[in-house]
């Protein structure tokens, strides 16, 4: 096994591990087949490959697949401790981080009400995300 002395920074984008005695990629670049490092996605601080980021630079939210997005999906919130998409409660269709909905899907069955996202008229709560519909013999259920 052999170990490098220097590291080419400018052009290969690549530092020197001390402790492995290996060029290892700059922050903000990953190990690419090729020479030089081949830099990390849009609003990656750190990253595998040119689709998988493990951090996010500044203003940026990991996502569940992996991805930094500058704002994150319906169901997810910015949580600022982690820099995370989290997931909202499963009633919400999009939350704050204190887990109140701030907007319900009507495809579910739900409207917004203190908060929360209640069944509409003829629908009760069930353990999904979804609504679902009163027994026609029911008035109300």
């Amino acid at each position: 096994m052999s170990l490098c002395l220097t590291c080419n920074n400018t052009n290969d984008f690549r530092t020197l591990n001390s402790a492995s005695g290996k060029c290892v990629p700059l922050a903000g670049f990953y190990e690419s087949t090729i020479t030089p490092a081949a830099p990390c996605p849009t609003c990656c601080a750190t990253c595998l490959s040119n689709t998988q980021c493990t951090s996010c630079s500044a203003g940026c939210f990991l996502n569940l697949n992996l991805s930094c997005l500058t704002s994150c999906p319906d169901r997810s919130y910015k949580n600022t401790q982690n820099l995370r998409c989290s997931n909202c409660p499963l009633d919400c269709l999009t939350c704050d981080s204190s887990q109140n909905c701030l907007s319900c899907s009507p495809s579910d069955f739900r409207e917004l009400s203190s908060n929360r996202c209640m069944p509409m008229k003829g629908y009760f709560n069930t353990s999904k995300q979804i609504a679902a519909k009163c027994p026609a013999i029911c008035a109300s259920c």
